[in-house]
């Protein structure tokens, strides 16, 4: 996971909603389980896009 943020619906700590950004595609084992986990514990999952990485963040990887 690279990027988790929250954000509190008009204002109630009991309507939050998270944006997560991940290294990985929805399609990778690990992945994929890990959003049918945290499908099964949340009302709504959307996957807002599947972009490759940048070529610097593969370096950063490799090293």
């Amino acid at each position: 996971m690279t990027k988790l943020e929250s954000y509190q619906m008009d204002g109630q700590f009991t309507a939050t909603q998270f944006y997560a950004d991940v290294d990985g595609h929805p399609d990778d084992r690990g992945l994929k389980f890990a959003l049918e986990e945290l499908a099964f514990f949340s009302r709504e999952l959307r996957i807002l896009g599947v972009y490759p990485a940048h070529p610097y963040r593969l370096g950063i990887a490799a090293e």
